[in-house]
């Protein structure tokens, strides 16, 4: 009687929709890879859906230093330092 009810769930199990990439790790591949463009949008999608999440804003820094703007990195370097701080008060 449970060899059925095995069957069934392992093609449930089979047939369920993967789960997609975490965000971070899909945006951090794309910068690795090149498309930085492309990886800016993601992590300022994520920062704007997360304002607490400073590995995002960080990394928007780096990529705007990668794609040679050293202005717009320095500002989002600041809203990352001003946001930890802000988050590590007790």
């Amino acid at each position: 009687m449970t060899l059925p009810w095995a069957a069934v769930l392992a093609c449930a199990i089979a047939a369920a929709p993967q789960q997609a990439p975490d965000a971070h790790v899909d945006a951090e591949r794309l910068a690795r890879n090149g498309a930085r463009a492309e990886a800016l949008q993601r992590f300022q999608t994520i920062a704007a859906e997360n304002p607490n999440d400073v590995d995002a804003r960080l990394w928007i820094a780096r990529l705007h230093m990668w794609m040679g703007h050293p202005a717009l990195a320095s500002t989002s370097s600041n809203r990352s330092s001003r946001r930890t701080r802000q988050t590590s008060r007790p």
